[in-house]
């Protein structure tokens, strides 16, 4: 045998007869396993180690692959060091990996021995403080991270030494400082992160010699006024990023010869506005442009960037668009938030006929916004449109055919939707917090619906069937009326594969529960058979359903403190999710559940009332034929009223 995976609860007996060269365990129970394995384990991964150091335990002498990993809840035996005596260090290691050993404090000062060393991997530590002089000898060392090292202040003087590096991640380090200059020597550099570094500084000619950089990321580096002296001769760079730098003022103007950049994201308070030359990026594809909300307008430049796909601008000070954006012909996302634009009319002018491959629309947080005009003219390809907590949105005056997406969510104002009558495309539809509108023309018209979510009678006052939505798989209706809840259910021939309706109030509990008369697999009377946790509330399990049956759960809860919150594990199961207040300190919860569901993962689920000191008064669990949903559906809709 070479190689073993060990659970937990697993036992290996006589582990050095099986000469393992591979080894991942889980569980510091396993030393056993561990330090009795042969001398010829080449690569270990161990879960949970629970041991302060690893000494004595693990066989390092062939050892090629070192992974070691805390568990981050326990609060004892934390990993402190690796080895302490140098003559056991581990020569022949090429990659050593630590995840979310908080108290690891320091590398030995063998470390610069591992001369096979190619990998460091140090993720979320609180305690290591430096690296010894002695880690800057490791020749082979090509890729480093150092991530979410709390402690971490400074680096080596000697960092250029590490001549082969070319991946170098100090991410999330926050009381790293300036780092040393020797660093301007790592020539082989291709990817830098220097993200979440609030305090990091360098010298201004750090970049001089890294001419094979494709990937630098400075965000979050909150002490940084300018960028690098030579940072637009990286002629490889292919991502820059660049967002929330509080003290940047300027991009270079000469940023338009990185001529290989895909990607920028670029943003900070005072930045007022970007260089012209930006429109020159050849190979652009992503722009991302944040936080910026001194910036009151894009360049006129930026039609000229043909390739460009996505292009996002959030919470600046831009009032409108710049109708250059037009010539933007292979643009295919478009995300706007939190800016003071007033309109968007993308239909008219110099838009009438050039977004043909925008397929994604989303407009944000943008309080100011009165106006959607999309035509089908300018964006024949338009497939998503997301309209979200625009509180001062009133109409949305035209839609693609091609929209199959729309979701329009907390705005309040709006009082005017286009005809849904040229929406043959649409597959989904959602409208939550929109009260004004009074009335969706053309609904009847969308044969291709596949879900439909509304979550009060205001959304959707006109529904009064669904016989004509053959393809309807999702159909949120909650708080509707009886009366159109009912005309809904009655007119479908085929239910959909998740239903959510319900009720304000319930006239008769008890009915509500002995109205099912179908037969029951168990019975709840008086708490019987009812798991009760004191946080959790009491609780029903059950198992899914066999082909061609589906589940019902109904129970009612009684508890002094009210109701906070019903649900099923794995909400996404739920077919029919119902609950309403019976009287006070009284609730009934109902649940419909099916084999349909494509997200069925396990075999036994479990329904949670979670009030605290609940107590379940009645309730069941009960199997039924699908063909007799429609009116197991009916039968509950008869017990309820407004």
């Amino acid at each position: 045998m070479r190689s073993l995976i060990i659970a937990r609860r697993t036992r290996v007996l006589a582990p050095s007869r099986l000469g393992l060269r591979i080894i991942e365990a889980h569980g510091c129970h396993l030393i056993h396993v561990i330090s009795e394995a042969s001398g010829d384990l080449v690569w270990l991964r161990w879960f949970d180690i629970g041991q302060t150091n690893i000494q004595s335990i693990i066989p390092l002498k062939k050892l090629r692959v070192l992974e070691l990993c805390e568990n981050w809840r326990q609060a004892d035996h934390r990993l402190l060091e690796l080895w302490v005596d140098d003559c056991d260090a581990p020569l022949q290691l090429r990659e050593l990996i630590i995840s979310y050993c908080k108290e690891f404090r320091r590398f030995p000062n063998s470390i610069g021995r591992l001369k096979q060393l190619r990998k460091i991997v140090l993720d979320s530590t609180k305690h290591l403080e430096s690296l010894p002089e002695e880690f800057c000898q490791l020749q082979s060392l090509e890729h480093l991270e150092l991530n979410s090292c709390d402690g971490l202040s400074s680096l080596p003087n000697s960092m250029g030494n590490l001549r082969k590096l070319r991946h170098l991640s100090l991410l999330g380090c926050k009381k790293l400082g300036r780092l040393p200059d020797s660093c301007k020597e790592l020539r082989l550099l291709q990817h830098l992160s220097l993200s979440s570094c609030p305090n990091v500084t360098f010298m201004s000619d750090i970049m001089e010699n890294m001419s094979n950089l494709e990937y630098l990321s400075l965000t979050c580096c909150y002490q940084l006024e300018e960028l690098p002296r030579h940072i637009t001769n990286q002629v490889s760079l292919r991502e820059l990023h660049l967002e929330h730098m509080w003290n940047l003022r300027e991009i270079p103007v000469k940023i338009d010869q990185l001529n290989k950049l895909q990607k920028l994201c670029v943003g900070g308070d005072l930045l007022t506005s970007l260089p012209a030359s930006l429109g020159d990026l050849s190979s652009l594809t992503a722009l991302e442009i944040t936080n910026s909300t001194s910036m009151e307008c894009l360049p006129d430049s930026l039609g000229r960037l043909s390739l460009l796909e996505r292009l996002e601008i959030d919470d600046l000070g831009v009032k409108s668009l710049p109708e250059s954006i037009s010539q933007l012909t292979n643009l295919e996302s478009l995300w706007i938030c939190r800016c003071p634009i007033s309109e968007l009319d993308l239909g008219v002018g110099s838009f009438s006929s050039s977004l043909s491959k925008l397929k994604t629309i989303e407009l944000s947080d943008n309080d100011l916004l009165s106006k959607i005009c999309i035509s089908k003219d300018c964006c024949a390809g338009l497939e998503t449109l997301t309209v979200e907590k625009n509180r001062n949105l009133t109409e949305i005056k035209e839609l693609p055919s091609s929209v199959r997406n729309l979701v329009i969510t907390r705005c309040p104002k709006l009082s005017a939707l286009p005809s849904f009558a040229e929406l043959t495309s649409l597959r989904e539809f959602e409208k939550i917090g929109c009260y004004q509108v009074k009335k969706i023309e053309g609904l009847n018209h969308c044969r291709e619906l596949e879900a439909l979510k509304a979550y009060t009678w205001w959304e959707m006052p006109n529904i009064e069937s669904l016989e004509y939505m053959e393809r309807l798989r999702v159909l949120h209706l909650t708080g509707m009326r009886k009366s159109v809840v009912e005309g809904c259910i009655q007119s479908m021939e085929k239910w959909p594969g998740e239903i959510k309706v319900s009720t304000r109030a319930v006239r008769n509990a008890a009915s509500l529960v002995n109205s099912l008369a179908i037969p029951t697999l168990s019975v709840v009377d008086s708490c019987s058979n009812v798991q009760t946790e004191r946080k959790q509330g009491p609780k029903l399990v059950f198992e899914q359903p066999t082909n061609g049956n589906a589940i019902i759960v109904c129970f009612v809860v009684r508890t002094p403190g009210g109701a906070q919150m019903i649900g099923v594990s794995g909400d996404s199961f739920s077919t029919l999710s119902s609950y309403a207040k019976v009287e006070e300190g009284a609730w009934v919860w109902i649940g419909l559940f099916t084999q349909r569901s494509k997200w069925y993962t396990s075999n036994a689920y479990e329904a949670r009332f979670s009030g605290e000191n609940g107590m379940v008064e009645k309730g069941l669990v009960a199997m039924v034929e699908e063909d007799r949903v429609t009116e197991v559906l009916r039968r509950l809709l008869g017990v309820m009223e407004i």
